[in-house]
C-alpha cells in the first residue's frame, strides 16, 4: 500500500530514502537528550506508589526501552526494503543477481557494522561521538539520494534534514556520566556515589566509572562502578574490610600456596591479598578490560599494581570460558563477580560451574565465592547454598561487614590454627593496614554465620518441605530468573531478615 500510495504521488524511490535518512538523522541525534534524561526519570519514582514492584519496574523499563529504540529501529526496517527496491529499479534486466548481490552486501554490512561499531568506534571514540558519527553517515545517505529528488520533494526533505542540523549544535560536547552512573537505573533512585573523575565505555563492561566521593568539598575516598553498581572502593575505614576479607577468609582454610585463581578483579584488594600470602602463581580474570585499566590506575594504593608481578597472569575473558580451557589444579580459587542478577552472572552459581571448578581444584582446594545478603530473598539464598552443597561436602558462610562469603571444599577443614592466623597477619598488605590502625583479624572474630552442619541443616529442611535438592542449573535457571526480582525489597530489612534466618538453622 506505501509503494502504490509513492507511485499515485510520482515519490521516486531515492527521494523516499532520502527523507527516511533525513529521518534517521534528526531521530539519532534527537535520542541523545532521551539518554540524558532516563536516569532522573528512573529516580523520581522513589516518591511515587507506582514502581514497587518487580512487574512494575520491569514495564516502565521496556516502555523506556521502547520509546528510546523504536522510533530509529522502524525507519531502519522502512529503509531496508525502499533500498531493495532502489536497487531493482537501477538494475533492470539483471534484477536477480543484482538484488541478491545487495542482500549479501547488506549482511556483510550488518556484520562489519556491529564489529567496528563495538569493538572500535565505541571504546575509541565513546558513545555520545558515536552517535554522531551514526547520525553523520545518515546525513550523508541523505544527501546522496536527494540529488536524484526533484525540487520540490527536496524542501520537504529539507525540514527534517534541517531539524537534525539544528539538534546537532545542541548536542552537547559530552554526557553527564555521574548522573548516567548514579545507578537509579537498578534500584529507581539514586545512589551518591560523587562526581565522576573518569570512565570508560566498551561491549564486555558496558560504562565503567571511577567516583570521587566528598563531604563538604573535601575527597574522601574513590568508588569503582559497573553501569552504575558499586565494584570496589580504597575507602580503607569501610567497604575495604570485606574487600580484604574475601581474600584473608579462605586462606585460615588452606595453607597450600602454588596456584590462585581470581574471578572478578575489582579494585584489585583480593588479588593483592592471595599475591603477598605466597602463591607461586596467580591469575586473575576479568570479563572487563576497562576494570583492569580502571583499577590499575586509580586503585594502585590498594591493589599495589598487583597484576604487573611476575608471577602473576592477567586474563581479560569469561571466568567460566577460562576454566572450560584450563587444566590447571588451583590450590584456591576466589570469585567476586558482581551481583546474581547481573546478565550472565548467575551462571556462576549453578550447579555445572561449581562442578567445572571442584575439576580444577586440587584435592584439598578451597573455592570462595562473594554472595550478597541484601536485596535477595532466603528463597534465593537456600538455592545458592544448596547449589553449591551439592558439589562440595563442607560449605561455609561468613558474614563481614554486611557481605557474605562462601568457602567450600571436600576435605574437613578446622578453624584455623594459630600458626596460620600468625602467618596471615605477616601479609604486607595486612601490617601495613595494622600500623595504620586496621586490624583486619579483628573484623574476622566471631564472622562464622553457618558452619557445615548448619549449612547441611538448611539444604535439609528444604529437602522435607519441598521434597528436592534446592539446586540451580543451565536447565531451570532458577536464580538467573529469580534473584532480579529482589531488587525491590529494602536493603537494610532484607539483610537483617535473612541475617536471622540462616543464624537459625546454626542454633538448631
Amino acid at each position: 500500500e506505501l509503494a502504490r500510495q509513492l507511485m499515485l504521488k510520482k515519490i521516486t524511490t531515492a527521494s523516499f530514502i532520502s527523507f527516511l535518512s533525513a529521518m534517521l538523522f534528526l531521530t539519532i541525534l534527537g535520542g541523545v537528550f532521551l539518554w540524558e534524561q532516563i536516569p532522573d526519570y528512573f529516580a523520581s519514582f522513589v516518591y511515587y506508589p507506582l514502581a514497587r514492584t518487580f512487574s512494575e519496574r520491569e514495564f516502565i523499563r521496556g516502555l523506556v526501552c521502547f520509546i528510546s529504540m523504536f522510533p530509529p529501529a522502524f525507519i531502519i526496517g522502512c529503509l531496508y526494503p525502499a533500498c531493495l527496491q532502489h536497487v531493482a529499479d537501477v538494475a533492470r534486466g539483471i534484477r536477480i543477481r543484482t538484488i541478491s548481490s545487495a542482500i549479501a552486501l547488506n549482511t556483510v554490512g550488518n556484520i562489519l557494522g556491529v564489529i567496528i561499531t563495538g569493538f572500535i568506534a565505541l571504546p575509541w571514540m565513546g558513545t555520545l561521538d558515536t552517535i554522531k558519527l551514526l547520525a553523520i553517515l545518515s546525513a550523508f545517505v541523505c544527501i546522496y539520494f536527494l540529488m536524484f529528488s526533484s525540487s520540490r520533494q527536496r524542501i520537504v526533505i529539507g525540514f527534517p534534514a534541517l531539524a537534525g542540523l539544528i539538534v546537532f549544535n545542541m548536542i552537547p560536547e559530552d554526557f553527564n556520566y555521574t548522573r548516567l552512573a548514579s545507578g537509579s537505573n537498578v534500584y529507581f533512585k539514586e545512589q551518591n556515589y560523587g562526581e565522576v573523575i573518569d570512565h570508560l565505555e566498551s561491549l564486555d563492561g558496558g560504562l565503567t566509572t571511577v567516583h570521587d566521593f566528598s563531604v563538604s568539598d573535601e575527597k574522601i575516598f574513590k568508588v569503582l562502578l559497573t553501569n552504575g553498581k558499586f565494584q570496589g572502593t580504597d575507602d580503607i575505614q569501610g567497604e575495604m574490610i570485606p574487600q580484604l576479607s574475601i581474600g584473608l577468609v579462605p586462606l585460615q582454610h588452606t595453607e597450600s600456596r602454588n596456584q590462585a585463581l581470581v574471578i572478578g578483579y575489582g579494585t584489585g584488594a583480593t588479588a593483592r591479598i592471595l599475591h603477598e600470602a605466597g602463591f607461586n602463581r596467580l591469575d586473575v580474570v576479568d570479563i572487563s578490560n576497562d576494570i583492569f585499566l580502571m583499577a590499575d590506575k586509580y586503585f594502585l594504593p590498594v591493589n599495589n599494581g598487583v597484576t604487573t608481578k611476575e608471577n602473576v597472569n592477567k586474563v581479560v575473558t569469561d571466568g567460566r570460558n577460562y576454566l572450560l580451557l584450563s587444566d590447571r589444579q588451583y590450590d584456591l580459587v576466589s570469585i567476586q563477580i558482581s551481583s546474581i542478577w547481573f546478565a550472565g552472572a548467575a551462571s556462576l552459581y549453578n550447579h555445572e560451574f561449581y562442578q567445572l571448578v571442584n575439576r580444577n581444584l586440587t584435592a584439598d582446594g578451597v573455592l570462595q565465592q562473594w554472595v550478597q545478603l541484601h536485596h535477595t530473598t532466603p528463597y534465593d539464598l537456600v538455592y545458592i547454598i544448596g547449589t553449591l552443597r551439592s558439589v562440595f561436602e563442607y560449605v561455609r558462610l561468613y558474614v563481614v561487614g554486611g557481605q557474605g562469603i562462601l568457602v567450600a571444599s571436600n576435605t574437613p577443614k578446622s578453624d584455623p590454627s594459630n600458626e596460620t592466623i600468625r602467618t596471615l597477619q605477616e601479609i604486607p598488605y595486612v601490617e601495613y593496614l595494622a600500623r595504620n590502625g586496621i586490624d583486619a583479624f579483628s573484623h574476622l572474630q566471631n564472622t562464622l554465620l553457618m558452619g557445615p552442619e548448619a549449612v547441611d541443616r538448611l539444604v535439609k529442611s528444604f529437602i522435607a518441605e519441598h521434597g528436592r535438592l534446592p539446586v540451580s542449573d543451565n536447565d531451570n535457571s532458577i536464580l538467573e530468573y529469580s534473584t532480579p526480582k529482589s531488587n525491590v525489597l529494602d536493603s537494610s530489612a532484607s539483610y537483617s531478615q535473612n541475617i536471622e534466618w540462616l543464624a537459625g538453622f546454626r542454633r538448631q
